[in-house]
């Protein structure tokens, strides 16, 4: 399975989320960039460019993803499941 598709999964079942990981898209250590490092056993998140890089995705879409969504609507508002949304959007 490829890093994009994995993450999607991940991001969408919280059963294989670490039991002390809460989710706040405003925290770099608790949004998608902090669970993805957190599950590669890193201790801090990974950057756009890197995350770019590990996913095959474009940085532009990557810093839009997790970087620049709570510019369109609240913080709050970016569940696991619209950042899944958004990169299975980059699959097709």
């Amino acid at each position: 399975m490829s890093e994009l598709k994995s993450a999607i999964e991940l991001l969408r079942d919280r059963a294989k989320w670490p039991s002390d990981f809460s989710w706040d898209y405003s925290d770099s250590c608790r949004c998608a960039k902090g669970l993805i490092a957190y599950t590669a056993g890193l201790d801090t998140p990974f950057e756009s460019p890197e995350l770019a890089t590990r996913l095959g995705i474009k940085h532009e879409d990557s810093h839009r993803i997790f970087n620049q969504m709570h510019n369109e609507q609240p913080a709050a508002a970016v569940t696991p499941e619209v950042v899944a949304r958004e990169l299975e959007l980059l699959l097709v």
